[in-house]
């Protein structure tokens, strides 16, 4: 595998080969169990940040941090 290559198939960050294919895809960014409503959790996935909250008891949620 040559330089190009390795670089179109590793890269995940936003508007990259890669990145765009997985975003295709349902992935799990956290775990239910580590998030609670009183405190949210920011985490970087694909490049991105996304913020991992609960709307209510039961609903667990991801968005922009904005």
């Amino acid at each position: 595998m040559d330089y190009a290559e390795n670089e179109l198939l590793t890269r995940v960050g936003p508007e990259t080969a890669a990145g765009e294919t997985l975003r295709k895809y349902w992935l799990p960014v956290g775990l239910s169990s580590e998030i609670n409503s009183d405190a949210p959790r920011l985490v970087r996935w694909l490049g991105e940040e996304l913020l991992l909250f609960r709307d209510g008891p039961a609903r667990a949620r991801s968005g922009d941090p904005l």
